[in-house]
């Protein structure tokens, strides 16, 4: 099984790994179906977003991470498919990204494009008492 890139396991499947290698996907993802996700809309990806984090509040996080790298992953694919309809949940060509001179300037990792939404609060330094 191909590894899942941390930082957007969304729903992305599993991407190249170099500029020439084909992109990996489950066989139970037909990515000529699938929109490339930058290409979909700011209203479409916050469905995504909340689908994902649905399907992952209800597996727990700990079995989500093992279900998206085996072969549960199909079903979870097909669960956010069912939901999202008649979008269906897009696949991320990280091709892309690995032509730009660092590839962590992606759009894709920019704040506007997947917009945090659990902010952690910085640790206030209190005042010791005297």
């Amino acid at each position: 099984m191909c590894s899942i890139t941390a930082s957007i396991i969304i729903l992305i499947f599993c991407t190249a790994t170099t500029m020439t290698s084909p992109i990996i996907a489950p066989a139970c993802v037909d990515l000529t179906a699938r929109e490339e996700i930058r290409t979909v809309s700011a209203v479409d990806r916050t469905r995504l977003l909340a689908e994902y984090k649905r399907e992952r509040r209800t597996l727990g996080p700990r079995r989500f991470a093992t279900a998206i790298a085996s072969k549960e992953l199909c079903e979870i694919v097909k669960r956010i498919d069912k939901a999202l309809a008649p979008q269906r949940m897009p696949y991320w060509d990280s091709r892309w990204d690995l032509r730009l001179p660092r590839p962590s300037d992606s759009v894709i990792f920019s704040e506007n494009f997947f917009p945090k939404t659990r902010r952690r609060r910085a640790k206030e330094k209190l005042p010791r008492e005297t």
